[in-house]
């Protein structure tokens, strides 16, 4: 079938047919009970999108450094804000790069770009609030550079505390508010779409508090002072010491907020259950007098460092249940630059190139719609499922089954609760009403009885993990215009519908099934009259490039001797590889019967194949390589190396994939002491680092070796609890999981802290204390403590590590009291070590 890629690279300058005529019919004010609403009706509001920041830092570096128009890249993201049914659009301005040292403000081209994304945004109905600015430098992930701004001249702190600084903000922000914006032709004051202004991002306050509220009175009387008659917002998540300072401002309607419920900044992505750590979103300071009559608006979140397409619906349901109404996901990546993720490493958010969580936001954006405020869903895990919602960690999905919409964000095998109702249908994988076996996202929208619009994405391949230190030299990601089948039973469309593709080609479903690329097409069912110039054509996707041969693959860590293992990678690129072939490290070039395991398709991209236990019974580890052939071309991995292991000038000692064997009756290591962790992490609740320390104790041969952690007192105060993290993941093997007798021992050097205690967490992200059966010393004056796994270990609070932000946020959920699942050794995901005293741990393993 035809599509014309052509559309791809067309500009979307001009409004699609779905998209809004441009500025609010309506202003918003904020009520006494702190309720947003319309001015015309009176009707409470409800937003949810992202924050987005192509005119200024580094985003608009790098697409420059690409040489890609930055109006073009706006306009390419901005119509998939729209598809996503986002509403809301927040930025925090780069004030270093709108002023001089004094506070006028520039007009230059990051003004312009600016004015013009303010102006696409409204035009696809969305909704704004701006942040006026940031008081920090532009360089980040590269060096600041020094534009010669007020704010580059005082520290953070300071620019809210000294006079001329003052001066300079009150300066700008009365000139921005008055700024008229040529794309719209309307003052930032009087542009009822730019809802809401927060003064500040982030502030730094300390101190007596009466020159705090002088400060944020004074410098929104500055933009009252420019036209600004709209609620003024202010940011209560930093500097808790000083809360009620804020609310004893006189002009601030609403107050700010963010959420990074697993911390920020890991280094590489994270797996596991986290829906715990968005369960509940309590606020300590709801008893400050003026709380109940500011609105709330959360400027900033993202669960960050993480794949997984679950979070955004369920934060969304919790932020409801905390009484938000606007929510803005901190930060999604332009097109241009999601390939390499550069712009917030910690962050990966972009339609094209992480589809699942694209859809997530999706329901996440209806989730605010029909979610009341305060609404009340239960104790985690019950309020998994709410409303029309659910989420689930263990088959990463969320999903909105209503009578008109089907939305999911992975496979499911859920039914639409009224299939002949249904007028909008979006998700990624397998549905029972769709299937398809292409990666990237779809969309399937009735615009009339018989006739629907199909928008298919191109399939997204992971090349490297996205969360890894970046560079606009590296892809993280390839995008790939694929064919596929897909099958339809969509009750309006009937089995025998016509598709009729973006330059007006006509083909016929077989039985619903029907081969598609990417892009636009209108299906109509027969007997409709129906031609292309029916629906929107617009199309935003990465242009097709030649994508080179890649494989990945991630090593099993561990195989019983007594199951064979199964290998399974992802190859894929512009060309298909003719074969891919597991070859053994002693694979050798001298032998003649070498025993090399072909690796078969079993889905797009993806290889597996099953090698006997026979081959690795006798031994500890097996070592291995995988070639890729492609025509005249072999590239052996994990290197990627031209050539193959059996090549008479292959490379000595190229590296290999690594999974240990274990035998029935030895130990099954789960963790032990490495410069790196071996996989763990560490937190402290708090999260306070002033007195805890940790480093890696080299001793073999002569001791053993351990990762130190020192906990030091700090006079009256209570010293933090350490916890210590490991997940477990693929590390239990299928013999030590049958058995009802294991023990998990821990091996420490000296003494144990009397409150060391351990617990399991299973794939529902729930935790269970164990018991401690014995402890022993061993030779070298330290001890080994035991402790049994049963089915009745207690269920215990979880704690959500690492540290979210803000830091106010409690540190532990109890599940629901409905939840009695006992504890099963092959659930497990995660061990969790706790104390608050130093401990010298030398390993932990299975027996």
């Amino acid at each position: 079938m035809k599509t014309a890629r052509s559309i791809i690279a067309a500009l979307i300058i001009a409004t699609a047919a779905t998209a809004a005529s441009g500025e609010n019919s309506y202003g918003v004010y904020v009520d006494d009970a702190g309720i947003m609403r319309r001015d015309d009706n009176r009707a409470e509001v409800r937003y949810y999108g992202v924050n987005y920041t192509v005119p200024f830092a580094h985003a608009y570096r790098a697409l420059g450094y690409l040489g890609i128009d930055p109006k073009q890249a706006i306009d390419r993201d901005v119509y998939h804000f729209a598809r996503l049914g986002l509403n809301a659009f927040r930025l925090h301005l780069w004030d270093v790069e709108l002023t001089d040292s004094v506070g006028n403000l520039i007009c230059n081209d990051h003004l312009d770009l600016l004015d013009y994304l303010i102006a696409a945004v409204e035009r696809r109905g969305m909704s704004v609030v701006i942040t006026a600015q940031t008081n920090f430098g532009n360089g980040y992930p590269e060096r600041n550079i020094n534009t010669g701004a007020y704010s580059y001249r005082y520290s953070k702190c300071d620019v809210h505390r000294d006079a001329a600084a003052i001066a300079a903000q009150q300066r700008y922000l009365e000139a921005l508010v008055a700024h008229v914006n040529p794309y719209t032709s309307r003052s930032y004051a009087d542009d009822r779409s730019i809802i809401a202004l927060e003064l500040n991002n982030e502030p730094c306050h300390w101190g007596d508090k009466a020159p705090i509220t002088a400060y944020i009175d004074t410098v929104a009387a500055a933009a009252r002072r420019g036209g600004w008659r709209k609620p003024i917002l202010y940011n209560v998540s930093h500097n808790a010491d000083v809360t009620s300072a804020y609310y004893d401002a006189a002009d601030i309607a609403g107050t700010t907020y963010q959420w990074y419920p697993i911390g920020l900044v890991a280094g590489h992505e994270r797996k596991g259950n986290f829906l715990p750590n968005v369960d509940r979103y309590d606020i300590p300071f709801d008893t400050i007098p003026a709380f109940a009559s500011k609105a709330r608006v959360v400027y900033e979140y993202d669960p960050a460092d993480i794949l997984a397409t679950y979070m955004y619906p369920a934060a969304t349901r919790t932020f409801a249940a905390a009484g938000f109404q606007w929510i803005t996901q901190f930060a999604y990546d332009p097109i241009d630059l999601a390939p390499y993720n550069t712009e917030y490493q910690t962050h990966y958010l972009n339609l094209a190139y992480t589809p699942g969580k694209a859809i997530g936001m999706m329901i996440a954006a209806k989730v605010a719609q029909r979610v009341p405020r305060g609404a009340d869903y239960g104790a985690y895990p019950t309020d998994t499922v709410f409303d029309v919602f659910s989420v689930s960690a263990k088959h990463n999905l969320a999903m909105m089954n209503a009578d008109d919409t089907y939305l999911y964000t992975n496979t499911c095998s859920a039914k639409p609760v009224k299939p002949a109702s249904l007028r909008h249908i979006a998700g990624c994988g397998s549905s029972p009403i769709v299937s398809y076996s292409g990666r990237g996202a779809y969309f399937i929208d009735r615009v009339a009885p018989g006739k629907w619009r199909l928008e298919v994405m191109p399939d997204v391949l992971y090349a490297a993990d996205p969360f890894a230190k970046p560079s606009l030299s590296r892809r993280v990601a390839h995008t790939i215009y694929a064919r596929h089948t897909m099958v339809l039973d969509i009750a309006d469309l009937g089995r025998q519908f016509s598709i009729i593709d973006s330059i007006g080609d006509v083909h016929t479903a077989a039985d619903g099934a029907f081969d598609i690329t990417p892009g636009v097409y209108l299906l109509a069912r027969p007997g409709v009259k129906a031609a292309i110039d029916d629906i929107d054509r617009t199309f935003v996707a990465p242009e097709p490039y030649t994508v080179p041969l890649t494989l990945t693959h991630t090593p099993a860590a561990v195989v019983s001797a007594a199951d064979n293992l199964v290998i399974t990678a992802e190859v894929f690129g512009s060309v298909e590889p003719d074969s891919v072939v597991v070859y053994p490290a002693d694979a050798s070039f001298w032998n003649d019967h070498n025993t090399l395991f072909r690796l078969k398709r079993v889905a797009p991209y993806t290889y597996s194949t099953e090698v006997s236990n026979s081959h690795y019974i006798n031994k500890q580890q097996l070592d291995y390589r995988i070639v890729v052939h492609a025509g005249a071309m072999s590239a052996t991995y994990p290197d990627g190396i031209a050539g193959t292991p059996l090549d008479w000038d292959a490379r000595d000692n190229a590296a290999c994939y690594h999974t240990a064997i274990h035998h029935s009756g030895d130990p099954l290591i789960l963790w032990r002491p490495d410069a790196q962790l071996d996989g763990a992490e560490i937190s402290l609740i708090p999260d306070d680092w002033r007195h805890v320390r940790f480093h890696y104790d080299s001793k073999t041969p002569i001791a053993a070796d351990a990762l130190c952690v020192n906990v030091s007192a700090d006079g009256d105060a209570a010293a933090p609890t350490v916890v210590f993290t490991k997940q477990l993941a693929g590390l239990i093997t299928s013999d030590i999981a049958r058995r009802d007798d294991t023990v998990i021992k821990v091996k420490l050097r000296g003494e144990a802290p009397r409150d060391l205690t351990l617990t399991l967490i299973n794939d529902d992200g729930i935790t269970y204390t164990l018991s401690e059966s014995h402890r022993c010393a061993d030779n070298a004056g330290g001890v080994i403590i035991a402790y049994n796994v049963t089915p009745s270990a207690a269920i215990a609070p979880t704690l959500l590590c690492p540290a979210p932000y803000p830091s106010f946020l409690t540190r532990s959920i109890t599940p629901s009291n409905l939840y009695r699942k006992p504890l099963a050794l092959p659930d497990v995901q995660a061990l969790r070590l706790t104390a608050s005293a130093s401990f010298d741990l030398c390993g932990i393993w299975l027996e």
